[in-house]
């Protein structure tokens, strides 16, 4: 009953919108990755009540906001809660990251990123490869867009 209120009052400042390249303080910062694991959290141990308030709010896309952060580790937590919804497997998170083209952000957090050898790199190529081995084999709404992956980070490597 209070559970969605709370949800909502938390994220709050999340859906606060920050241009894209500023640098925000680390209060903010800290505040942003700190919801993004608290949201993890409740999307693996609270099934129902996070489905339906994950696809009432947009939280997926909002959570992916934080790839336009300069600061990394905030874009690594809103990173790391993509993964985790992918993780679990359910196709109504599946069939919302299509339809939201939910990939998009990814792909262009790695393409801004260029060919830095850094942590965020490695995490957007993880989950590539976690999409390419494991996601698409189990789930068949996502295998059409496995192959455009496939293709991409083959050619990223070939760079």
């Amino acid at each position: 009953m209070c559970y969605p209120h709370i949800l909502e009052q938390l994220l709050a400042p999340l859906q606060k919108e920050v241009s894209p390249d500023v640098h925000v303080s680390e209060a903010v910062a800290c505040r942003c990755v700190f919801l993004c694991d608290l949201f993890s959290f409740c999307v693996q141990y609270h099934g129902f009540r996070m489905r339906t308030f994950l696809l009432r709010n947009s939280l997926l896309s909002i959570a992916l906001k934080t790839l336009s952060y300069k600061e990394n580790h905030v874009a690594l937590g809103g990173i790391r809660f993509f993964r985790i919804v992918l993780g679990i497997g359910d196709d109504f998170y599946n069939r919302h990251i299509v339809q939201n083209k939910l990939f998009d952000p990814l792909v262009d957090a790695l393409k801004r990123n260029g060919t830095k050898y850094n942590l965020l790199n490695s995490t957007l190529i993880e989950v590539f490869e976690y999409i390419n081995s494991t996601v698409c084999i189990t789930s068949k709404l996502l295998s059409p867009h496995c192959l455009v992956f496939f293709f991409f980070l083959s050619f990223l490597s070939s760079s």
